[in-house]
């Protein structure tokens, strides 16, 4: 069977369910969101997290590749120790307090079939919530140094052409849920102030972590391995940290629903920005009986921003989807 790591932008799809839509209970926060914009200090983008002088350790005595095609082998002990690096500038970017703001751009051929097999004559159907291609716009809070997660965020997923197909959102108490399940009347989705409120008092604080650590877990656990390349490449000018896993499956090939003949194998990219240590591109590729090669999805890291304080433009959308519940509340009932 295929293996995989666990992927943020798990930041992704779990987010999807409930689990996106509560937040989890931070040691303390930073200027509430209900104060008037003229209290708040300015929205400071933060232009410099990583020092320098760690970026260039990584980056010392590491040949520069003109292309992914030229890369070497490596073991897997070699890779950990890259991604280790790596992932020490990460957690320095992601446990940084202040507003992060992430925007990503997702395809998935599972999701393509989804809505293929709806049905033109369909008004709505949960396959719309998941289009073939997704851009995750979402903003949150990190409240302290560990990287603590506040609880006031707010999340929208569109389509390819910019059409929102989901939006969450919570305020700094926990009030919040899907506003797309809400609209659809979908009560079994459980919305409500007093569930999410529940669940927030019920998990201990949730802390951001780098993507990285879970590619390093899953590599110390895969068996079945054919090929792993590894290196820096330049890209226009910029470089970047490629990796390029090849696995095989454990006995004969088998059938799955969107390649046309069967598996033998899957291929993973990922593209590391050795500045951050942010994933800027994931693929996912499926290898047939006869060597063809069958994209599964890509994920490409569009928006990557941090800011001591929310910007006035996405404060006043939070407002707005706040309003947006309360209203949805109200006129719900209790169900909601």
């Amino acid at each position: 069977m295929k293996m995989k790591p666990q992927r943020t932008i798990l930041l992704f799809l779990g987010m999807l369910c409930l689990g996106f839509g509560v937040y989890l209970l931070a040691s303390f926060l930073l200027p509430s969101l209900n104060a008037h914009p003229s209290t708040l200090e300015p929205a400071a983008q933060v232009n410099e997290i990583i020092s320098p002088t760690e970026v260039r350790d990584f980056l010392t005595n590491k040949t520069v590749y003109d292309s992914p095609d030229a890369l070497p082998s490596v073991t897997v002990d070699e890779i950990k120790a890259d991604l280790t690096a790596l992932e020490q500038i990460n957690l320095k970017y992601v446990r940084r307090p202040g507003w992060w703001h992430i925007v990503r751009r997702s395809w998935t051929y599972k999701h393509e079939i989804d809505q293929q097999n709806q049905g033109e004559n369909a008004e709505w159907h949960v396959a719309d919530l998941l289009p073939p291609v997704k851009i995750f716009d979402r903003w949150f809070q990190i409240t302290d140094e560990e990287g603590s997660f506040g609880k006031a965020d707010f999340f929208v997923i569109s389509d390819e052409s910019g059409n929102p197909v989901q939006v969450l959102v919570s305020d700094e108490e926990g009030n919040g849920g899907n506003l797309t399940m809400m609209e659809h009347e979908l009560p079994d989705y459980p919305t409500t102030p007093s569930n999410i409120a529940a669940e927030i008092d019920a998990r201990p604080p949730q802390k951001a972590d780098s993507d990285l650590r879970d590619m390093i877990e899953w590599l110390e656990k895969i068996r079945y391995i054919s090929e792993i390349q590894a290196g820096l490449i330049r890209d226009d000018g910029d470089e970047a940290y490629f990796l390029r896993i090849q696995t095989h499956v454990h006995g004969e090939p088998y059938e799955m629903q969107w390649p046309p003949e069967p598996v033998i194998g899957f291929i993973l990219t990922y593209q590391i920005d050795p500045t951050t240590g942010n994933v800027i591109e994931m693929t996912d590729t499926a290898v047939g009986a006869s060597g063809g090669e069958y994209l599964e999805m890509t994920e490409t890291l569009l928006i990557s921003e941090r800011y001591d304080y929310l910007p006035d433009e996405a404060r006043h959308r939070w407002l707005a989807y706040m309003d947006q519940y309360w209203m949805l509340v109200e006129n719900q009932g209790s169900d909601y």
